[in-house]
């Protein structure tokens, strides 16, 4: 099981520090810190519509930029705090490249990859190939293109694996707000996913 959030926090900030320390222990901290977070920054990503091989390429754009700026890190922030949001401005910028005219300032992420085809590595209305990985992937793009809010908490909650206490920080709710809200997404989820059970029923029948 991957590491819970407030763990993860604490190995970041001391990644960091050994980071600042240079020599083999910057090194090897890089490594460390790319291994538990290049994951997550993929799988992020991906989730922007973004294909395979821009999603990993945007992922070393993001420890680039964390090598050349963590003497920069003072710990007024989570370290995963600081670095989720290198990540999130790194997909901004590259955005900012593709459509320079858009005033992405002011627009959720989500909407512009839904509004942008050369932003989706597969369209929500795509046919198909078959096979209940693809029925479910289809559901969930068309899911994020009508919730995008709804499908990023769900994310946090199945690709990141946060805590309720961790999603309900980042959406600035309480935690019963939070637990309600997200009983709320998995309701609205399912009608987009139906058809992807029946398949899965049938390929286990």
């Amino acid at each position: 099981m991957e590491e819970r959030q407030d763990d993860l926090a604490t190995q970041a900030e001391r990644l960091l520090r050994r980071m600042m320390d240079g020599g083999e222990a910057r090194r090897q901290a890089v490594a460390d810190l790319y291994r538990h977070f290049a994951p997550r920054f993929r799988r992020y990503f991906r989730s922007q519509r973004l294909g395979d091989a821009e999603a990993d390429d945007l992922v070393q754009d993001v420890f680039v930029k964390v090598v050349r700026a963590c003497g920069d890190f003072r710990g007024e922030a989570r370290a995963d705090t600081w670095l989720w949001a290198i990540a999130r401005n790194s997909l901004i910028s590259r955005f900012r490249v593709r459509l320079p005219d858009m005033p992405l300032d002011d627009l959720d992420l989500d909407q512009i990859c839904a509004a942008n085809p050369a932003l989706q590595a597969a369209p929500p209305d795509a046919p198909a190939p078959g096979g209940v990985d693809d029925c479910v992937q289809r559901g969930i793009a068309r899911f994020g293109t009508d919730f995008p809010d709804r499908a990023r908490a769900i994310g946090f909650l199945v690709i990141e694996e946060w805590s309720v206490e961790d999603i309900a920080r980042a959406l600035g709710r309480t935690p019963g707000a939070t637990r309600e809200f997200l009983s709320q997404c998995r309701k609205k989820l399912r009608p987009y996913i139906e058809d992807c059970l029946e398949l899965l029923e049938e390929r286990q029948a």
